[in-house]
């Protein structure tokens, strides 16, 4: 789970002098990935059906976040991990901090991972926190999730991929990396971050006035259509001084230290199965619920390990040699000086001979 098979199974010899082999370390622990991944799954299915509220009052601040991360798969090909991460936000020295970070990531479709992330939203109390802001890109799948579970969040564009769609077009039109270019990002960064985001779509729009190959007028005017489509989620200066954080740094941080540190390593391929086991157990230790989920778990790993052992146990057969019988042994010859009561007979050697001679 935390650390490659092999070192595991390395760590645990050292420190508690039990000899196992890796193959036993990668099974007991997808295993108890598997039953994880069901727990969730039978947990998100009794919410559904019984539509239950959650009960938890939740803090007065939260933060929700999510993004894709890519994973390659077996054969080659690269599959989007999708993470979703809750925390608290508490006033620090340099501003709002996140705190109390809970993970939930899974390799599937952006549909599925909507309806499976609604335990973590149960748990956290989400939809009984009164300030509520989602801070993520825009992509359609996210809009979704925020639409879903929290609609009444504030909505805020990442400042880093909102800082993108600028840059972007500003190379369409200068040139990377020519003086203008880099004198105009930074006039217009400022004033994205610090002053009014509707003269930063303007000045945007006028970049179009020069003489540009259709390529780079298209480009820009993509991302200035990207922007002013999100005008309410890029107040950045408003939504500093209400105290908002507007970068998605806990998600991308999820990406790196649960999905990308376990799943990323030189020359590693998945099955998606072998993901999700992994990713479960990780989302519950960095949640820091292990005890919690482990307890949850010990009942229906013991079970499964007792069907199994019953599965595997081979059913008494008909044996197929042949009946061994017991050998008679031959009748004993007859004594002849003994009777059949063990009596000596008139044949006895006493009987025909005296047992001394008689005194001359």
């Amino acid at each position: 789970m935390l650390l490659p098979f092999a070192q595991a199974r390395a760590l645990v010899e050292r420190c508690y002098r039990v000899a196992l082999s890796e193959p036993t370390v990668r099974r007991r622990t997808y295993a108890a990935g598997e039953a994880a991944t069901a727990t969730e799954a039978a947990f998100v299915q009794k919410l559904e059906t019984s539509l239950e509220r959650s009960r938890e009052t939740g803090p007065p601040r939260q933060q929700v976040s999510a993004d894709g991360a890519m994973v390659r798969m077996k054969g080659g090909d690269w599959r989007e991990v999708r993470s979703l991460v809750i925390g608290t936000v508490v006033a620090g020295k340099a501003g709002p901090e996140v705190t109390a970070q809970s993970y939930f990531s899974r390799l599937c479709d952006h549909d599925t991972f909507i309806r499976s992330c609604r335990g973590e939203f149960f748990r956290r109390g989400t939809e009984n926190v009164p300030d509520l802001e989602a801070v993520m890109d825009a992509a359609d799948w996210l809009s979704q999730l925020i639409e879903e579970h929290c609609p009444a969040a504030l909505r805020i564009l990442d400042f880093t991929h909102a800082a993108d769609a600028l840059i972007a077009a500003a190379h369409a039109a200068f040139g990377q990396g020519t003086a203008a270019c880099a004198e105009w990002i930074g006039r217009q960064l400022h004033e994205l971050r610090h002053g009014d985001p509707k003269n930063v779509l303007t000045a945007m729009l006028a970049l179009t006035g020069d003489v540009l190959p259709p390529e780079a007028i298209a480009i820009i005017l993509a991302r200035q259509s990207y922007l002013a489509r999100r005008e309410d989620q890029i107040q950045y200066a408003a939504f500093a001084r209400a105290g908002y954080c507007i970068g998605s740094g806990m998600v991308e941080s999820a990406n790196k230290h649960v999905v990308q540190a376990r799943l990323k390593g030189a020359g590693m391929q998945w099955a998606p199965a072998s993901v999700n086991a992994l990713l479960a157990l990780r989302c519950a230790d960095r949640s820091g619920r292990w005890a919690i989920t482990w307890a949850a778990l010990t009942p229906r790993l013991h079970r499964q390990r007792r069907y199994s052992r019953r599965a595997v146990a081979p059913s008494p057969q008909p044996s197929t040699l042949p009946a061994t019988t017991t050998p008679r042994l031959p009748s004993p010859t007859p004594n002849p000086f003994f009777d059949e009561h063990g009596k000596p007979t008139n044949a006895h050697p006493y009987k025909r001979y005296p047992a001394c001679r008689a005194k001359r």
